[in-house]
């Protein structure tokens, strides 16, 4: 059942960059009936945020 709900989040494009580790843990919670709208803006700020600090990497920039 988990699975089934972390594809159903990842079905959304807006969460295809948040760790698989946080959408278990939204799953878990969706699945327990659990209002998870809050803390899915926030994982999607953090893998932005993220995703900014690898590409300044990347780009050789600390």
């Amino acid at each position: 059942m988990l699975i089934q709900v972390m594809d159903n989040l990842y079905s959304d494009p807006s969460n295809v960059y948040i760790a698989r580790i946080d959408i278990l843990y939204l799953a878990r919670d969706k699945t327990l009936g659990t209002d998870i709208s809050d803390r899915i803006a926030n994982a999607r700020k953090k893998a932005l945020d993220d995703w900014k600090v690898m590409l300044k990497h990347l780009k050789g920039k600390p």
